[in-house]
């Protein structure tokens, strides 16, 4: 197959996707803003233009005046490539010139914030999305409450099907862990929590940091590494010297996805402060896949992934004293970080596999291209 994607490459998303069916003998072409990242071996990259002044309404805004010269460079460009299946990652204004444009067959994948974040922002933003909902033959999510946020917004729920992320397990994996970067991080032995979310105001990791306190007063020892960069960094940094915990903070910035497993493996617990999510975070998935008890709050799917007490525990979003005393529990038993690691384990590798999604997203493109009319979603659970 001859694949078109609209998406951005400094995505670690889009990256895996385009890598796994370029590696599966597809001839793989990507759209993208001007970006960092490299391309995965086999992959054809084109670059397209757009605004960007930092605040998505009025992004759409200026960029709706350049809509007609882009839908014409992307018609010039699928007549070039002549691609079997265009297919657009994240609701946004690529997305829609890809709509417009009339690229079929079309398939767009919701990432999450656009749809439960952006699109209730404004009449814009919604109009944006309802409209690559109504021409696109194929939608896709990881999570049914944003299916049923999609079919809110104007989508067909016959075409719209249920397709993880997914998870490498045998990347990511228990076995990762390494001493090395344990001393690396001055982590002394002691307990070490993880969090990777991006510093932005969404994953509200100085909710965290403020929870660290209290956890440090029953364990001195513990350390709290922060992954990720982000607007908030500069913040959140602060937040840590004024609470008086700089000594036990590892900001480690962005994680090349290379050595993501064996930061996590060196982890003990793994925390996320979201206040919205799609699906299951891929962070979250993937730290549960290297063994990791987690600590999710109350949002999207979560509560159907971790089951209390099982593969983690949920708290409350922006609740700084009932992530530490939970954090803390936790911290004491380490017989019980060891079990619910292995049940968290256990879980991803029986539902969220990221080779047999793949495989799925493969058998959807090709029903697609051979019956001309959208494949049947798997049901909402």
């Amino acid at each position: 197959m001859r694949l078109l994607y609209v998406g951005n490459l400094r995505s670690v998303h889009v990256q895996r996707w385009l890598r796994f069916f370029a590696e599966r003998g597809h001839e793989v072409h990507l759209l993208t803003p001007p970006a960092g990242g490299t391309p995965a071996p086999r992959m054809h990259v084109h670059v397209g233009r757009s605004l960007r002044t930092g605040r998505r309404a009025l992004d759409y805004v200026a960029n709706a005046a350049l809509l007609a010269p882009r839908v014409l460079r992307f018609r010039a460009l699928v007549r070039r490539i002549r691609p079997d299946i265009v297919h657009a990652h994240y609701l946004n204004d690529a997305a829609l010139v890809a709509a417009l444009a009339r690229a079929r067959p079309l398939v767009a994948t919701a990432w999450g914030s656009d749809v439960l974040i952006n699109a209730r922002e404004s009449p814009l933003l919604r109009a944006v999305v309802s409209i690559i909902l109504r021409r696109a033959d194929l939608v896709t999510c990881d999570a049914t409450h944003v299916k049923r946020a999609l079919v809110g917004l104007g989508a067909d729920p016959s075409k719209v099907a249920l397709v993880y992320f997914g998870t490498d397990t045998a990347l990511f994996h228990p076995a990762r862990r390494d001493p090395a970067l344990r001393a690396q991080l001055a982590l002394d032995g002691g307990p070490a929590v993880i969090s990777i979310r991006s510093l932005e105001p969404v994953y509200d990791v100085g909710t965290l940091i403020a929870a660290f306190p209290a956890v440090l007063a029953r364990h001195p020892s513990a350390r709290l590494v922060i992954g990720g960069a982000g607007s908030e960094e500069a913040r959140l940094r602060q937040a840590a010297r004024s609470l008086g915990i700089a000594q036990a903070v590892r900001f480690v910035g962005w994680i090349p996805e290379h050595d993501l497993p064996r930061y996590l493996a060196s982890c003990d617990v793994y925390v996320s402060t979201a206040l919205s999510d799609g699906g299951l975070a891929a962070s979250t998935a993937e730290a549960m896949a290297c063994g990791l008890p987690v600590i999710v709050t109350d949002v999207g799917d979560n509560a159907e992934w971790v089951q209390e007490g099982v593969q983690g525990f949920i708290v409350p979003p922006k609740d700084p004293s009932a992530l530490a005393w939970r954090l803390a529990s936790l911290l004491e038993r380490g017989e019980e970080r060891a079990r619910l690691g292995r049940s968290g384990r256990a879980l991803i590798e029986e539902r969220n596999n990221w080779t047999a999604e793949m495989h799925r997203m493969e058998e959807y493109y090709r029903n697609l291209i051979a019956r001309g009319v959208p494949a049947q979603g798997r049901p909402a659970g």
